[in-house]
């Protein structure tokens, strides 16, 4: 369960086997959070924690953290790699014949489709679909392989 307030900060509720409890989380801000005995209260709980969390960072001089969605996402994302990763990954998208960058993006894709599958009404992320057009268009190679040739009858 996750929404998107007025302040912009996500929450984020989840029941934890461990406390035995609802728990309500925002990722930017590290280390807040609220427990509650059901989902509702946690989040009710939560608002109460997030001003006090803010408050405090800034009778402190602290920053305040822009929440996800007001930060501005530049496409860029660097990685340290292992060598022999970094070599494996070059191997393969030779193979492939596309740019590495190319191929690293769709590993990325593709695992994160697995981890969080788009819900059937979801809209396909503008970059997935893009590659998608592209292969089916026949302007791009599939990073796994050729395309399979339709038979016909």
């Amino acid at each position: 369960m996750a929404k998107a307030p007025k302040d912009g900060y996500m929450r984020k509720v989840f029941f934890s086997d461990e406390d035995r409890c609802w728990v309500a989380v925002a990722p930017e801000l590290e280390g807040c959070s609220a427990l509650g005995d059901t989902a509702a209260e946690a989040l009710k709980e939560f608002e109460v924690a997030i001003r006090l969390y803010l408050e405090s960072l800034e009778a402190h001089g602290d920053p305040i953290p822009k929440p996800l969605s007001q930060q501005e996402m530049g496409g860029r994302l660097l990685l340290r790699l292992p060598k022999i990763l970094q070599r494996c990954l070059k191997e393969d998208a030779a193979e492939e014949g596309i740019s590495v960058n190319q191929y690293a993006l769709y590993l990325i894709a593709l695992a994160r489709g697995q981890i969080h599958p788009l819900k059937p009404r979801q809209p396909l992320p503008q970059l997935v679909r893009d590659v998608s057009l592209k292969y089916r268009k026949g302007t791009s190679r599939h990073p796994l392989g050729p395309r399979p040739t339709p038979s016909r009858p």
